[in-house]
């Protein structure tokens, strides 16, 4: 009978406890998050249903752009904003899951066709303002010395193409996910010019939180049939390629090694530039030299 009314207590306990109540910051960036009809969509969507649904929270989502979901959450108005490139600068802001969901990398996209990134020299490219690929964009023209002005946008994407197409801006830069989608449907063509392989994941203020969608998402990314890839081929489907986290890695070394080696290129040409001057110095002093004594010894 104890045991009984122990576990009668135990139920009206669990019933009775509330629900985690979050605020998830969402954001246009479809196919991985978008809101439409009044609803939030999109493949983080799908798996942050999910988990909530397993986990009992409550989820409130709260829309704004990109930019201003990021100081939402550093001001500490948000639990959670999905889709979220993962850097060390954000780390030290902001608390993410370990567990990437998708890979990603920035793109530029433009009316004219661009081949490498020194075609961007002369030319006014439109990027999201504190997206990570608009900033990796700023250290990439830097290191190769491509004059090109940045434009940060207010808003979304969609509002880096629509900047393109009115002519506010020669190019964009997006990812990689969104340009194969959408690009075509403004009339810009999508370049070879790729940088800023980085990690799609939640970033948040809660670490219990992430740890339980941690946990799930490592479950659902092992389980072929899971919501998963459902979702991924839902949104997804053939027109964005999946990478496996082997070329990720890979390519995120050879991002690196290329990096590294822009760095001592810039160094090099630095010293080479510095010695050069110092040798035309020279040789002008000695030539000023020779013609002050070639003078003197005509005079004597």
């Amino acid at each position: 009978m104890k045991n009984y009314f122990f576990t009668v207590a135990l139920i009206l306990l669990l019933i009775s406890t509330p629900a985690l109540a979050m605020k998830v910051g969402v954001y246009d960036n479809p196919p991985m998050v978008f809101v439409e009809d009044g609803e939030a969509r999109g493949f983080f969507i799908d798996i942050l249903e999910y988990i909530a649904d397993k986990e009992g929270w409550k989820v409130e989502y709260v829309y704004d752009s990109f930019p201003n979901l990021l100081e939402k959450l550093e001001r500490g108005e948000l639990d959670l904003v999905v889709d979220v490139a993962h850097t060390e600068e954000r780390a030290e802001k902001f608390s993410f899951n370990k567990e990437a969901v998708f890979m990603n990398w920035g793109v530029i996209v433009g009316k004219e066709e661009i081949n490498s990134i020194l075609d961007l020299d002369g030319l006014k490219v439109a990027g999201v303002k504190r997206d990570v690929y608009a900033e990796e964009l700023k250290e990439l023209v830097d290191k190769f010395g491509v004059n090109c002005q940045i434009l940060e946008i207010e808003g979304d994407y969609k509002d880096v193409m629509e900047e393109i197409v009115a002519g506010r801006a020669d190019a964009g830069v997006v990812s990689r996910i969104y340009a194969p989608l959408y690009a075509e449907n403004y009339g810009l063509r999508e370049s070879e010019v790729i940088f800023g392989p980085v990690e799609l994941r939640f970033a948040g203020k809660d670490e219990a939180v992430l740890e339980r969608i941690d946990k799930h998402l490592i479950a659902l990314k092992s389980d072929p049939n899971s919501i998963y890839y459902q979702s991924l081929d839902r949104w997804l489907g053939h027109k964005v390629e999946v990478i496996p986290s082997w070329v990720y890695y890979t390519l995120a070394a050879l991002f690196a090694v290329l990096m590294a080696a822009l760095g001592l290129n810039a160094y090099l040409g630095r010293v080479v530039g510095k010695r050069t001057e110092e040798i035309k110095r020279n040789e002008e002093f000695l030539q000023g030299n020779l013609q002050c004594n070639t003078g003197r010894h005509k005079r004597s």
